[in-house]
C-alpha cells in the first residue's frame, strides 16, 4: 500500500508542476485517493497510518510557534494602540458569539431531538475499544449529530456578516470555498491559517486584520469544537442519565463552552479535549464521551471547517466596522494579486468606494497624504524617510536601518 500511495502523491505533484492544477483540487483529489486506498487495503494501512501520525504531530509540534509569531507579526503590523484595542476588542467579542449562538443552537437542536433520550448504557470494567462502524451506519449517524453544524455555518454566522455589516455573505462563501476545502480534510485550523490569510486577502482583509483574526481564532471560540460538539454530548450524557436538568443550569453550561474555548488550540483532538473539560465542569460522566468515538472522526471534519469559517467571518466583520475593507475585491469587481503589498492592493481605492467615508476614514487619508509629503520633502537630501507603521517590517536586504533606504 505504502507503494501505491507514493505513486499517488506523484501524480499529485505532476499536476501542480505540469498541468498547474489548484491547490483545492488536488486536496479534493488527495482526499478522494485516500478514500480508495482506505477502501482497497483495508486492515493493511499500518504504514501509511504511521505517516499520518508523524504529519499530525508535526502540526502539534509547530502550533505555539506558528501562532505566537503570527499574532506577534498581526500586533506589530496594527500599529497604532488606539486602533489594537478596537480589533482586539471587537475580534474577541464576535469569536465568543459565534461559540455561543453555536452553543445555543446545538442545545435547542438536542433537546427537540430529545438526543439520548431512552438510551442505557453502562460502562464495564473490561472496556474495549469499538469497532469503526460501516459506512452507511456512519452516514446515518451523522444526523442529528451535523445538523447544528450546517445551520450554524450556511445560515447563523451569514446573517450575523448580513446584520452587522450590510454586505451580502454569498461573496463570503466564494472566497472561502478553498479554505472550507484544506479545513475540512486537514483537520487542524493552525494548519489552515496560511490559506485563511491569503482567501481573505482575497476577499479585502487587509493583511494585518486578517493575520491577527485567524491566528486569534484557531485559539479562541471554535463554535465547531468548544460549541457544539460538548453541548452535543453534554445533552446525551443528561438526557441519557435520565437528569432533569432546568433551563437555568442548560444555559449554564452553554456559559461552560464559552469558557473552555478560551486558549483552545486548534490541532486534531481538540473537541474531545475541550469535551473533557466542560464534562469536569458540569459534573457528568466523562466515559460518555468514548460513545462518539467511532464517528467523532469523521464528524471532526465538518467542525474543523466552522471554526474556520467562524474566524474568517469574524475577519470580514472587523474590517468592514473598521472601514479597512476592501468592497471591490469583496465583490469581485477587481482582480486580487499576490504580488501586491496591503498598500498597493487596498491603495487602489475608486472615488466611489470614498463615498461617505466616516471621519475616521477620512483622517487616516489625511494622514496618509502627510506622510507623502513627508517622503517627498526628504528626496532632496538623497534618502527617503518611510513614516508607516509597518516600514520596520517591509524592510530589504539593502535597507539601512528603521525603513530608511537610500535612493539609488
Amino acid at each position: 500500500m505504502l507503494g501505491v500511495a507514493a505513486i499517488l502523491f506523484t501524480v499529485l505533484s505532476f499536476l501542480k508542476r505540469k498541468k498547474n492544477a489548484g491547490f483545492t483540487t488536488r486536496v479534493l483529489l488527495a482526499t478522494v485517493f485516500g478514500i480508495i486506498l482506505g477502501i482497497a487495503f483495508k486492515g493493511h494501512t499500518d504504514y501509511v497510518g504511521a505517516v499520518g501520525s508523524i504529519w499530525s504531530n508535526a502540526i502539534t509540534a509547530l502550533v505555539f510557534p506558528l501562532l505566537l509569531f503570527s499574532i506577534i507579526s498581526s500586533i506589530t503590523n496594527l500599529g497604532e494602540s488606539i486602533r489594537l484595542k478596537n480589533i482586539g476588542a471587537k475580534t474577541v467579542f464576535f469569536l465568543l458569539l459565534n461559540t455561543a449562538t453555536a452553543s445555543l443552537l446545538t442545545l435547542i437542536l438536542a433537546q427537540a431531538f430529545q438526543l439520548g433520550r431512552g438510551f442505557h448504557y453502562t460502562l464495564p470494567s473490561d472496556y474495549k475499544q469499538h469497532d469503526v462502524p460501516a459506512v452507511l451506519d456512519t452516514i446515518v449517524n451523522l444526523f442529528p449529530h451535523n445538523i447544528a453544524i450546517v445551520l450554524q455555518l450556511f445560515l447563523v454566522q451569514p446573517l450575523v456578516l448580513a446584520a452587522v455589516t450590510k454586505l451580502n455573505p454569498i461573496h463570503f462563501f466564494r472566497a472561502f470555498f478553498p479554505v472550507g476545502v484544506v479545513a475540512f480534510t486537514s483537520e487542524s485550523s493552525i494548519g489552515t491559517i496560511p490559506v485563511t490569510v491569503r482567501q481573505l486577502r482575497s476577499a479585502g482583509v487587509p493583511g494585518d486584520i486578517a493575520s491577527f483574526v485567524a491566528g486569534l481564532g484557531a485559539n479562541l471560540g471554535m463554535p465547531g469544537c468548544a460549541g457544539v460538539w460538548p453541548m452535543l454530548l453534554a445533552v446525551f450524557a443528561v438526557h441519557a442519565q435520565g437528569l432533569n436538568y432546568s433551563p437555568a443550569q442548560y444555559l449554564f453550561l452553554v456559559v461552560l463552552t464559552l469558557l473552555v474555548s478560551i486558549g483552545t488550540v486548534g490541532v486534531p483532538g481538540t473537541a474531545t479535549i475541550t469535551a473533557t473539560s466542560l464534562f469536569a465542569a458540569a459534573g457528568l460522566p466523562i466515559p460518555f464521551i468514548a460513545i462518539s468515538q467511532p464517528i467523532s472522526q469523521i464528524v471532526y471534519m465538518g467542525r474543523t471547517a466552522l471554526n474556520v469559517a467562524g474566524a474568517a467571518n469574524t475577519a470580514v466583520i472587523v474590517a468592514q466596522t473598521e472601514h479597512q475593507l476592501d468592497t471591490d475585491l469583496y465583490y469581485g469587481r477587481k482582480e486580487y494579486s499576490d504580488d501586491l503589498n496591503d498598500d498597493e492592493q487596498f491603495g487602489q481605492t475608486s472615488t466611489q468606494s470614498l463615498t461617505g467615508t466616516g471621519p475616521s476614514q477620512r483622517t487616516n487619508i489625511t494622514n496618509d497624504a502627510k506622510f507623502d509629503s513627508a517622503n517627498v520633502s526628504q528626496q532632496q537630501s538623497g534618502f527617503t524617510l518611510n513614516f508607516a507603521p509597518n516600514a520596520v517590517l517591509s524592510a530589504s536586504s539593502d535597507d539601512v536601518c528603521c525603513g530608511t533606504k537610500p535612493n539609488k
